[in-house]
């Protein structure tokens, strides 16, 4: 009876243990539910890693394989282990468990970033990314952007604000570019026609169009095309969203004024001078009757008195904007 009955066992333990191991294989997918609304369509992430589409169909952005409009939700074709989605305009990207990012839609601009500038109404790969941590397409534009496990950022897609942030203009960009200087990035946003990052200290950095002061530097530039630090609230110090603490009037003002020094050693010299105040301002004076100075009441500006001027003073604008490009 005992020999009749073992294979019979083992089928059930063979089949116990497939169906265990099937589980764990569903568990290791397993993704946080999310969605998110892009201009007349939206997408959403399942627990299952599915991803699923619904709404304006024109440009195949709900990527089932059509470009018919549903006021239901539609699943994107071959996707099973996403972890994150975002919905645009007229395209959508998804960052699978894998790390690799996949895009539908519209694509005129190339931004689907898989080297050509076909839409698609299915997924396409975004060419040479495996290690996406985060992906986030442009609502309002036709580009896309995704930050790596290295923390570095890589945009593609139309180009003509400098809002791939690569140090360059172009029409489009089918095929990722890096976004210059930044390398510890832990999200990454797109907007219409300028980009967005947050760096792994908190701080905030900006490029691309700036026709309204949408990169946040304490100027207004028509166009920017590698990144800068947004500055805090009523033009001191730098935006951080890590630290609560005020930004240090004397100690801004002293990093530009040594700034100044080094970079128009000519004019401010000799560098190393010490700040001195007077009621309402803080200054340092050079050789030949130049002096820098910034006032310490209302939002700091810096400001230039001495024989470029005819000896009036000279408001050169938002501090908060020169200790952007003082750096770090």
């Amino acid at each position: 009876m005992i020999t009749t009955h073992r294979p019979i066992v083992a089928r059930v333990l063979v089949n116990w243990l497939l169906l265990v191991l099937t589980m764990l294989s569903v568990q290791a997918w397993a993704a946080t539910p999310m969605v998110s609304a892009g201009v007349s369509h939206s997408c959403a992430v399942l627990s299952s890693g599915a991803v699923q589409c619904w709404g304006d169909n024109r440009s195949g952005q709900l990527g089932n394989g059509s470009t018919t409009i549903s006021s239901s939700p539609v699943s994107v074709n071959g996707i099973s282990n996403a972890t994150l989605v975002s919905a645009g305009d007229g395209h959508s990207c998804a960052v699978l468990g894998s790390g690799a990012v996949q895009c539908w839609g519209a694509n005129s601009n190339g931004q689907l970033g898989n080297g050509s500038t076909t839409s698609s109404s299915i997924p396409v790969s975004v060419s040479g990314i495996s290690n996406a941590t985060s992906v986030s397409v442009s609502v309002a534009g036709s580009h896309s952007c995704a930050v790596l496990s290295s923390g570095a950022v890589q945009c593609w897609g139309s180009n003509g604000s400098g809002q791939l942030g690569n140090s360059s203009y172009s029409n489009t960009n089918s095929s990722p570019v890096s976004v210059s200087g930044i390398s510890n990035a832990t999200s990454v946003s797109a907007g219409s026609g300028h980009s967005c990052a947050v760096l792994g200290s908190g701080a905030v950095q900006c490029w691309g169009s700036d026709n309204y002061g949408q990169r946040g530097t304490g100027r207004v530039l028509s166009l920017y095309f590698t990144p800068g630090s947004v500055v805090g609230a009523n033009g001191q110090g730098l935006l951080n969203l890590s630290v609560t603490a005020p930004s240090s009037l004397v100690a801004d003002a002293d990093k530009v004024f040594a700034w100044a020094e080094r970079t128009y050693a000519a004019i401010f010299g000799p560098a190393g001078q010490s700040s001195q105040t007077i009621t309402g301002y803080r200054y340092r004076a050079y050789t030949g009757g130049h002096f820098l100075a910034v006032n310490d009441s209302d939002t700091p500006h810096l400001l230039y008195l001495g024989p470029l001027s005819n000896s009036t003073i000279l408001d050169l604008g938002l501090l908060s904007g020169w200790l952007v490009q003082a750096g770090p």
